[in-house]
């Protein structure tokens, strides 16, 4: 299967999304590291948000999201 993009909860058990996207960025053969993800998290602090982008993610999304703003963000990342 081919992905375009990944929307990741930042707060999960067992591994935080945090964790999860370094680890995509890192160890996942070309072109899986480079698929854009989209942070989801309810916290939109400037340290979580600058967590996010410095774990390797390429935008966010606060939660509740509206839809017209994330439908946004994906069509962004993934058309540009």
């Amino acid at each position: 299967a081919q992905y375009d993009l990944i929307l990741m909860d930042v707060n999960m058990p067992e591994m935080n999304g945090l964790e999860a996207t370094q680890i995509i960025r890192k160890d996942l053969p070309h072109p899986f590291n480079q698929l854009k993800i989209i942070a989801m998290t309810a916290s939109v602090t400037k340290e979580e948000i600058n967590s996010c982008y410095n774990s390797g993610m390429d935008d966010y999304i606060p939660k509740p999201f509206e839809q017209d703003e994330l439908i946004e963000k994906i069509a962004k990342l993934t058309l540009s």
